[in-house]
């Protein structure tokens, strides 16, 4: 899906398919993490190769971090998706995006 896809994945997964909220978002997090690493695969090769606008190497500090960041936020998803029940999950889910499309509006109107 591409950058971002799995943000969007998941809420058509819940709202348009049915799923319920934990499996909606592993199958998200599983595209996001494959996308990921086949982006930063081919970034690293274009940089060795000289491909593309340079510098193309993959920022590896901010990657890390942001990558440690998404695997501990899974381990406390998986934690609250078995103590909370579906209800719940879905009102987060719609108030973290309407949340996010309110930021990008923000964004576009400035």
């Amino acid at each position: 899906m591409g950058i971002g896809g799995g943000s969007l994945l998941a809420p058509l997964l819940i709202g348009v398919a049915g799923w319920l909220t934990a499996r909606a978002a592993v199958v998200a997090l599983t595209t996001t993490f494959a996308t990921s690493v086949v982006g930063l695969t081919a970034y690293a090769v274009f940089d060795g190769v000289g491909f593309g606008a340079a510098p193309a190497a993959p920022d590896w500090d901010t990657g890390l971090a942001l990558g440690a960041g998404g695997a501990l936020g899974s381990l406390a998803g998986i934690v609250l998706s078995r103590r909370v029940g579906e209800q719940p999950l879905r009102f987060l889910l719609g108030a973290l995006v309407c949340l996010t499309g309110a930021v990008y509006l923000v964004g576009l109107l400035r």
